[in-house]
């Protein structure tokens, strides 16, 4: 989805547009001023600004007003949630997340754990803590009684070997209140 350049974005995006890139385009005898290349750099920087999203949005703002009361107490699930997840290392994951809740009084409208999803995978931030601030922010937000939140990931592999094995494919998962026993 495309996404709005403000003022702070932009500060992001000439900081990009004033790196260098001699130092990676010169080993393998690229001319780093050739048609194609020459806006690599702020491609680049638009591209990094899409990924880390979750550092400029707004939590209550994104969850909104879309909390409503509930007598029920029946496990609420979001299946196959696709995020994108920007690791420390700069690693892409890509997957499926499933994220639950047991509600005590209040329920969230469930496109909104998808976005509560992207909030914190669009963050550099190891896999193990994604789990975890989902699953926290569902049991603050609406005071779930239980909360799971289970990502099946696999790392951006083109073009490297990979260390794993073959499919480098993980799980984690985060368990809060009565879903952690």
């Amino acid at each position: 989805s495309p996404y709005k350049i403000a003022h702070g974005d932009q500060i992001f995006l000439n900081t990009a547009n004033s790196i260098e890139l001699n130092a990676l385009f010169e080993p393998i005898n690229e001319d780093p001023i050739r048609v194609g290349l020459l806006k690599t750099p702020h491609r680049a920087a638009k591209a990094s600004l899409e990924l880390i999203t979750g550092y400029r949005q707004d939590l209550k703002k994104l969850v909104n007003e879309a909390i409503y009361q509930t007598d029920s107490e029946e496990l609420a699930m979001v299946q196959d949630i696709e995020p994108i997840h920007y690791a420390t290392s700069l690693v892409t994951f890509h997957g499926k997340m499933n994220v639950g809740y047991i509600p005590k009084g209040q329920v969230i409208g469930l496109s909104k754990i998808a976005r509560i999803v992207d909030y914190y995978a669009r963050r550099f931030q190891i896999k193990e803590n994604l789990t975890y601030q989902i699953a926290k922010c569902l049991e603050e937000t609406i005071g779930a009684v239980g909360v799971t939140a289970v990502a099946h990931v696999h790392e951006d592999e083109k073009g490297r070997k990979a260390k794993l094995g073959d499919e480098n494919n993980s799980i984690f998962g985060s368990y809060e209140g009565r879903l952690q026993d």
